[in-house]
């Protein structure tokens, strides 16, 4: 289970890096930029469920 969240953990760092290189062309670019905000959302909520706050909460 830890290599599976490593490995989550290194994509969401590749995708950051990737967008942060070409951020001015993404910005530019409206379906680049809505293409990042759902791949964004979707790493995001990935993210939280690896925390475990997801549960906290209830």
């Amino acid at each position: 289970m830890e290599i599976d969240r490593a490995y989550e953990l290194v994509e969401l760092g590749r995708a950051l890096a990737h967008w942060s290189f070409h951020w001015e062309k993404i910005w530019s670019d409206t379906t680049a930029r809505n293409q990042v905000a759902v791949e964004a959302n979707s790493l995001s909520q990935k993210v939280l469920e690896m925390s475990g706050l997801l549960g906290a909460a209830s």
